[in-house]
């Protein structure tokens, strides 16, 4: 789910997604059923036989607004939208309500803009399911099924340095991308995580039908065969982001270089990035920012059709990138910068959203251009 997928609840699974947090981290460790909790945001009730479509909707789209149903015999899970929190309330789409109240859904669609996929909320326990919850469940399916711009991989499967969430297996401990994986996640990507496994990482198999692939600085060497299936990745339109790093270990860096050397671009073992990092060459990923921010970043080699885009206060090339045969390649000299704890420092946040916008992009036909003199990047032409 925080990956972008949806999830479809029936009868008291709702209880589940207050308690995981699922439909808000504020709410996460209670059921919110009444009782006890209180007020409580979900009960079970005896006392509806008539039901009514609330608005028009994707997962009520087979219906008119107005339309009323007979529920099946028994419990009703039902949500309390008259005590919900105001930020809850807001996310909470009420689309089959009690005929009593529109504020009393047995139906509720929920769309978080900040985090996760899309959630529905259906009463019924599917022992006994009339047909308007039939068919308002196989719309809601069609509804909730990610149709991302771009899908997105990250590797776990060689201990990197650090994870996305904090359950993450990793070689250090002090810093997640889990801010940055949701800001993607809320613009229309999913991402997914790559685990370690006995049949294969890093495989073509494993990196077929991803858009672009994140591999943080790692414990774990790199295979022959996966460097192989990495650059045949990038060649046919993937694309690759890399985040090495001072700080960590001259072997993880040298075998970080050795995955990179087919795309000419290394990092610099001995000569350390100093912010601020403020100067730039115009590229697609430096739309909106003027610096970034490093931890203890490191400086970037690169030869080739390899080419520098952001420097730091020395003139270091500290993010450099390469477009290989249909693909791309982005190369940091920091780990930390988009991790949870610094993603905010000046324009990290923004950095990290065009990074994945130019990646996942690298087989995209080009929708709207302008050719105008005077104009340096016809990309930034506006419209």
């Amino acid at each position: 789910w925080l990956g972008g997928g949806g999830i479809l609840s029936f009868d008291g699974s709702i209880g589940f997604c207050f308690y995981a947090g699922l439909i808000d981290e504020s709410l996460e460790g209670n059921f919110e059923l009444v009782p006890p909790a209180t007020p409580g945001y979900w009960t079970y009730t005896d006392m509806i036989d008539t039901v009514v479509v609330n608005q028009s909707h994707p997962v009520t789209k087979a219906y008119e607004v107005d339309d009323e149903f007979l529920v099946p015999p028994g419990d009703v899970v039902i949500l309390n939208g008259v005590d919900l929190p105001s930020i809850v309330g807001d996310r909470m789409i009420n689309l089959v309500t009690w005929n009593f109240s529109s504020l009393l859904p047995v139906v509720a669609a929920f769309e978080n803009p900040d985090r996760g996929g899309k959630i529905v909320q259906i009463a019924g326990n599917c022992s006994s399911f009339a047909s308007w919850q039939s068919q308002t469940a196989i719309d809601a399916i069609d509804w909730l099924a990610p149709r991302p711009k771009g899908k997105i991989l990250f590797d776990l499967s060689h201990l990197p340095a650090y994870g996305v969430d904090t359950w993450d297996i990793v070689g250090w401990t002090n810093e997640y991308y889990y801010t940055w994986r949701d800001a993607l996640v809320s613009r229309a990507y999913t991402f997914d995580k790559l685990l370690p496994s006995s049949s294969g990482n890093l495989t073509t198999a494993n990196l077929a039908g991803y858009d672009m692939l994140i591999i943080p600085m790692s414990d774990y060497n790199y295979t022959s065969s996966e460097i192989s299936a990495i650059i045949s990745w990038v060649n046919n339109g993937g694309g690759l982001f890399v985040m090495g790093d001072q700080t960590y270990s001259l072997t993880d860096k040298q075998e970080l270089n050795r995955l990179l050397s087919g795309f000419s671009l290394s990092n610099n073992i001995t000569v350390m990035a100093f912010n601020p990092i403020d100067t730039f060459e115009n590229h697609p990923i430096t739309e909106g920012c003027s610096s970034l921010q490093f931890a203890v970043g490191g400086a970037l080699n690169y030869s080739g059709t390899a080419y520098p885009i952001w420097y730091d206060s020395f003139g270091n090339t500290v993010v450099a990138g390469n477009d290989y045969g249909d693909g791309r390649v982005i190369l940091t000299g920091d780990l930390d910068f988009l991790g949870h704890n610094q993603i905010a420092n000046v324009d990290n946040f923004e950095f990290g959203v065009n990074v994945a916008n130019w990646l996942s992009a690298a087989t995209a036909e080009v929708l709207f251009y302008i050719d105008n003199a005077a104009i340096a990047n016809p990309y930034d032409a506006p419209a």
